[in-house]
C-alpha cells in the first residue's frame, strides 16, 4: 500500500508540474537539481505488472476534475526498519488513461483528452516517453492530508 501511495504522489507531482500551458519546453523555468535521497536498507523492485499510477488533475479554480492512470515501467523502493528510505521510478508516459467517469461533458470522449495529453503541448510524449521521478527526501507526516491514502507516512 505504502508503494502505491508514493506513486500516486509521483503521478500528482508529474500533472501539477506540466499543467501550466504558457511555458513551452523549450523555455520553461528550472530550478535547481537536488540531491536523490541515499538508498538504504532492503532494496524492493516494483511490481510492474501489479502496480498503477492513479492519477488526478483539476481545471484551474478546482473545477471539472479529471483522474485516470499510468503504468509503472519499472523502479525500486528501499525500506529500512520499516519506512522508505529512498526511491526511483520510471514512468511510461504513453500507458496514460483517462477514467471515463471523469469526463461528465456529453461533447467530450476520454480518448481525446488522452490524444491531448499525449500531444506535444502538453507531455509531449513522442520525445518524452517516460517521466523519471526520484525520491530526494523521506519524512513523517505531522498531520496528514485529508485526501491521503489510508495510513500514508
Amino acid at each position: 500500500m505504502k508503494k502505491l501511495s508514493v506513486i500516486a504522489l509521483v503521478a500528482v507531482g508529474l500533472l501539477a508540474a506540466s499543467c501550466n500551458k504558457e511555458k513551452s519546453a523549450e523555455n520553461a523555468a528550472t530550478s535547481t537539481e537536488q540531491k536523490v535521497a541515499e538508498s538504504k536498507g532492503e532494496v524492493l523492485p516494483v511490481d510492474t505488472v501489479g502496480s498503477v499510477v492513479n492519477w488526478k488533475a483539476f481545471h484551474k479554480g478546482g473545477m471539472a476534475p479529471r483522474w485516470g492512470t499510468l503504468m509503472v515501467k519499472s523502479g525500486d523502493l528501499s525500506i529500512e526498519n520499516g519506512g522508505v528510505t529512498a526511491g526511483n521510478f520510471v514512468i511510461d508516459m504513453n500507458s496514460i488513461k483517462v477514467d471515463p467517469a471523469s469526463v461528465t461533458e456529453k461533447d467530450k470522449k476520454p480518448a481525446d483528452l488522452e490524444a491531448h495529453l499525449k500531444n506535444a503541448d502538453f507531455f509531449d510524449t513522442a520525445k518524452n516517453p517516460t517521466a523519471d521521478f526520484k525520491i530526494t527526501s523521506v519524512a513523517d507526516l505531522k498531520e496528514a492530508p485529508k485526501d491521503a491514502v489510508a495510513g500514508a507516512n
